[in-house]
């Protein structure tokens, strides 16, 4: 799910999108993603030469369930603002103009829903790769 996310959230360019919504996206994901797990405890590690498989449990954010309601995004009190922006720079730049207002109030929106979300137990086993003197994760199972 949370791969779904990022590829969906990592599709917003400026080009299309604008600044500030790809500014705000960004701190979005940060946000969900450092909280995303707590308690986390090694369990078990197994070396097998050049990997090592490292079992892990703790607890992580279930966003399964996350019910996003957006009914709180109202940008008609800059309808003229918008339409003016329309007229003198182009339809894209008034769409821009739309993100730059709405990516704050939707992420904080967004942000505070996720924060809510339960959380479950998690185990997991992580395979880890020694590459050029560096552990690069290769593998997740749970």
């Amino acid at each position: 799910e949370l791969e779904k996310m990022e590829e969906e959230l990592s599709q917003y360019t400026e080009e299309e999108y604008g600044k500030v919504f790809v500014e705000e996206t960004d701190k979005f994901k940060k946000a969900i993603f450092k909280d995303l797990f707590t308690d986390i405890k090694i369990k078990d590690v197994k070396e097998d030469g050049d990997k090592v498989k490292v079992t892990v449990t703790g607890k992580e954010k279930d966003y399964s369930e996350i019910d996003f309601d957006s009914n709180e995004l109202n940008i008609t009190e800059h309808y003229d603002e918008i339409s003016k922006v329309a007229q003198e720079e182009g339809e894209n730049a008034a769409l821009i103009k739309v993100f730059d207002e709405i990516a704050p109030t939707l992420y904080q929106t967004m942000t505070d829903t996720y924060k809510k979300a339960p959380t479950k137990k998690l185990t997991s086993t992580v395979t880890l790769e020694k590459k050029d003197d560096k552990w690069i994760i290769t593998g997740l199972d749970e």
